[in-house]
């Protein structure tokens, strides 16, 4: 016993030796983006580190209650500024059904510039704090782990004397944060984040992937320049640089995955490990496991948690109602933000729910169509678990992501205003995910290869932040930025 209890107490060193601090920091403004960042948390927490995680409160509708792992801090007070800002962001939001802004760059940058907004008054919110302030420092952490687009968040990492950070991002990497890191961004051969675009562009779509790729530099220039403003009003004797600290992360590490993306420039500190964070899907409880039995096929539709179902033009509500009548024998299971509203109640074969377990569903082989958005995490998981797909994209990225939908053949794609305006042709791209087996073939390929990769993304994941906390930044991964002196 007494050879088992020293074993037990030398076990127990050995862990702490290796345990290190953490700090993530999370925006709270969007539910798949702060989901991102507590998933981080845990599964750092989960194996063996000890994680702090902030969130920044920006959005009152996203639920931020989650963490069992890791410890949760947020600021003291609740901030006017934020959540003013947040109203006009919010009344964005649901116009974004009825903007045509698939090649439109002038929408999205003035989109994102108000983001840029949010997310600077967010962080003077949280750089205000006081006593928040003295806590982090006092924590001494090894690492600082925040959003790539998020560039004030780490001037706080520096404010909070953390001199180490890992940048994250939860979608594509922003075409301008290429530059950030030395690299040259081939604007004629790389499709722009905004971009419904592939690898072979005409002339013509050159020239909008460039308009694109300028609008992606804009917004990540104002989100610097914003944060520094805000450094240089409450912290001037740091003198905090956002652009020199943001391309001094140890890595940056996208949520986007190599089998489903287009070719992109890279280097060292560069990685994608998308879907380093889905876990084993779970089996599905009794009502789901029912509701699948009920007819041979079933379709899965949700667009995502920013823009909202509800304020779907009534033109998109009416061919979605369409496509019910014509498929009877399908049953449709619709995340809507509204339980059993009024013009779904007289379709036997449509089920609503404000939440639906996604990722188990799409895993179930009774799934034959995902209709979604063009989200990355819906993008990864669909592709993951091999359901051909219909992307209707709305806005930011969902356009990239849609096309290589596309091009990889997992499904088809469509504009949202041909989604609205036009509904035989919704009908008939619906009808061909459904009934082409070409992309049921390339969807399950695609499936097979993400699940026998030569590698696990989450053990990578764990070792480059274990890597980074031990070792900090490494010099010869960077390359050297060119600017007008250097050339």
């Amino acid at each position: 016993m007494l050879i088992n209890y020293n074993l037990l107490i030398f076990a127990i060193i050995i862990k702490l030796s290796y345990q290190f601090k953490i700090l993530v920091y999370n925006p709270v403004f969007g539910t798949s983006h702060s989901n991102h960042m507590i998933k981080i948390a845990e599964f750092l927490a989960e194996n063996g580190h000890d994680v702090t995680i902030i969130h920044a409160p920006m959005n009152p509708k996203t639920n931020d209650n989650h963490g069992k792992k890791a410890r949760v801090i947020r600021p003291s007070t609740y901030d006017k500024k934020v959540k003013d800002i947040f109203e006009i962001v919010d009344k964005n939001l649901k116009d974004v059904w009825n903007i045509n802004s698939l090649w439109n760059p002038y929408y999205t940058l003035t989109l994102i510039s108000m983001f840029n907004k949010w997310l600077a008054a967010s962080c003077e919110h949280i750089i205000k704090d006081d006593e928040l302030t003295k806590l982090m420092r006092n924590e001494n952490f090894d690492l600082g782990i925040g959003e790539a687009f998020v560039p004030c968040v780490f001037g706080m990492f520096k404010y909070y004397n953390i001199t180490k950070h890992v940048a994250v991002m939860s979608g594509i990497p922003i075409d301008s944060h290429y530059n950030e890191m030395g690299i040259d961004f081939p604007i004629g051969r790389v499709p722009s984040i905004f971009a419904p675009i592939s690898e072979n562009m005409s002339f013509l779509e050159r020239i909008y992937n460039t308009m694109f790729y300028l609008t992606s530099k804009y917004i990540h220039k104002e989100g610097v320049y914003r944060g520094n403003d805000v450094f240089n009003q409450y912290a001037p004797s740091y003198n905090i640089n956002l652009e020199n600290i943001f391309n001094e992360c140890v890595f940056y590490i996208s949520n986007t995955d190599p089998i489903i993306n287009f070719g992109v420039p890279g280097s060292p500190k560069m990685l994608q490990l998308g879907g380093f964070l889905l876990k084993q899907p779970k089996p599905l409880d009794s009502f789901f496991d029912e509701l699948l039995n009920k007819r041979e096929r079933n379709v899965i539709i949700s667009f995502g948690s920013f823009a909202k179902s509800m304020h779907m033009p009534k033109e998109g509500r009416n061919n979605l109602v369409e496509l019910f009548k014509l498929f009877p024998n399908i049953t449709f299971i619709f995340k809507y933000e509204i339980e059993d509203p009024i013009f779904f109640k007289n379709f036997e074969n449509v089920v609503t729910k404000t939440w639906l377990p996604l990722y188990d569903l799409l895993n179930d082989k009774r799934v034959s169509v995902f209709i979604m958005h063009g989200g990355m995490n819906s993008l990864l998981e669909g592709s993951r678990a091999g359901v051909p797909m219909l992307g209707i994209p709305l806005f930011y990225d969902q356009p990239r992501n849609v096309k290589v939908i596309g091009e990889l053949k997992l499904g088809r794609w469509m504009d949202k205003t041909q989604f609205i305006n036009n509904k035989n042709l919704f009908i008939n791209n619906f009808k061909d995910v459904l009934g082409n087996p070409l992309y049921k073939k390339s969807v399950k390929k695609v499936s097979e290869m993400i699940k026998k990769r030569p590698y696990n993304e989450q053990e990578l994941f764990l070792k480059y932040i274990e890597f980074a906390c031990e070792f900090g930044q490494i010099k010869n991964f960077n390359i050297v930025k060119r600017t007008i002196d250097s050339e």
